[in-house]
């Protein structure tokens, strides 16, 4: 059985996700498909940023 890799994303790389995501006209799927992630690590993401703000990627 082989192990599952996890990915690590740089803080740059998720405050870009996220900007995309906010742009008018695009879309959550959109953009996870481009940038190749999850819907729902978006939404961790945008969960995150909203509790923490600039904190949340360090």
């Amino acid at each position: 059985m082989t192990k599952k890799k996890y990915r690590r994303y740089s803080p740059e790389f998720k405050q870009h996700a996220l900007k995309r995501a906010s742009e008018d006209g695009v879309t959550d799927r959109g953009v996870c498909e481009d940038l190749g992630i999850s819907e729902r690590q978006l939404r961790r993401w945008r969960d995150q940023y909203r509790l923490l703000g600039d904190e949340a990627f360090p």
